[in-house]
């Protein structure tokens, strides 16, 4: 026993030390909770780290609520903005996302930003009970995205629905119901366990990248002039044959909506929306949402290369994504942003990163705009 025990400590005081001498390397910064037993997914507080590619090179600084934005102690804000990585603002500076585009801008109603990269309509019914009862808020936008409802499936398998299929809770952890919450992500964040997934994936051939760095030690890249970025990466195009496998086939309801896959998938994004509404009214919130579509959308032909004319009707009836959030506007009444009309006829290719695909800086302007209209 005696010798087990010292067996176990030897290989513990091991992997302890070469955990340190692999942080000393280490250029990723964990900006997101691996796992949170009420919100499943959420970022720390009061955290920094760097975005980096050739388009962009931002610095990412989370507030006291764990979101990215500079809270004024005498503000009140009164509208909630729940989203994904647009509302999060990938790829701009912090005041350059439409929020606070708006913010400064505005004399009265102030959003208060609670985006997070990755997050879908599921997630969003999720969390939202807790933004309510603790903003407090008078309105609710949620920012939507044409790849939601690939997002929901990935989000589903860790949390738990009722019957009726919205979802109720974060689906419990094994690991973390034993060891407990904060150790269970204290293990999950170690260097070695990231190293350890990372090569995992590299032989699965599983894409594994970085998302924040640590400043200071991003890797060093030329950021390329919207104009360059267009140069080498090409410029707004339809997807036509690649729509099933570029992006993850992620936009492959535009030609397939009518198959099982993405019936399914449009049939639960109902259930949540409509989750998230009910919630809403219970709390006696107003609810908005805003919808933003891929880029491809706004290409000559669509997002397909299929549409013979080239107006903002003709793509919006191709688009069943689009046409099902409208709808639920329309029955109930609500007040919502359609930036897929508004963007139609302001050269949309000025407004999206040319390979990354989320708005730049004048997108996010453009985006502030329509919402102060």
């Amino acid at each position: 026993m005696k010798k087990k025990i010292f067996l176990f400590a030897f290989i513990l005081i091991n992997l302890a030390i070469f955990e340190v001498i692999l942080s000393v390397f280490d250029p990723e910064q964990i900006l997101v909770k691996g796992f949170d037993k009420e919100m499943l997914f959420r970022m720390y507080p009061n955290k920094s780290g760097k975005v980096v590619s050739e388009e962009y090179s931002v610095l990412v600084e989370t507030n006291l609520n764990g979101f990215r934005q500079k809270l004024e102690p005498e503000t009140k804000y009164s509208t909630l903005v729940i989203g994904d990585s647009f509302t999060e603002g990938w790829g701009v500076e912090e005041k350059e996302i439409y929020t606070e585009v708006f913010n400064q801008n505005s004399k009265t109603d102030k959003l208060l930003n609670l985006g997070l990269h990755g997050s879908s309509p599921i997630l969003f019914a999720l969390q939202i009970k807790t933004y309510l009862e603790t903003f407090k808020p008078k309105r609710v936008i949620v920012q939507l995205f044409d790849n939601d409802l690939d997002d929901n499936d990935k989000i589903e398998v860790f949390a738990e629905r009722n019957e009726d299929g919205t979802v109720r809770a974060p689906k419990s952890r094994l690991a973390a119901s034993i060891f407990g919450e904060s150790l269970y992500n204290f293990f999950k964040e170690r260097t070695l366990y990231r190293l350890t997934t990372k090569v995992y994936k590299f032989f699965q051939k599983q894409p594994s990248p970085i998302l924040y760095y640590k400043a200071g030690r991003e890797p060093g890249v030329t950021v390329l002039s919207h104009k360059d970025s267009i140069e080498k990466f090409g410029g707004l195009k339809s997807l036509g044959n690649e729509i099933n496998t570029k992006y993850g086939n992620q936009f492959g309801f535009y030609k397939d909506a009518k198959e099982k896959l993405w019936k399914n998938r449009l049939s639960k994004n109902e259930i949540y929306l409509n989750q998230i509404l009910k919630i809403c009214k219970d709390k006696n919130v107003e609810l908005s949402f805003l919808y933003i579509p891929a880029k491809e959308y706004f290409a000559q032909g669509g997002i397909t290369g299929t549409i013979k004319e080239h107006t903002s009707e003709a793509h919006k009836q191709e688009n069943p994504h689009f046409l099902q959030i409208e709808k639920i506007c329309k029955e109930n009444a609500l007040k919502c942003y359609y930036a897929n009309e508004y963007l139609f006829n302001k050269d949309p290719e000025s407004l999206y990163f040319p390979y990354d695909a989320h708005l730049n800086r004048e997108g996010h302007k453009v985006l502030a705009e329509m919402i102060g209209e």
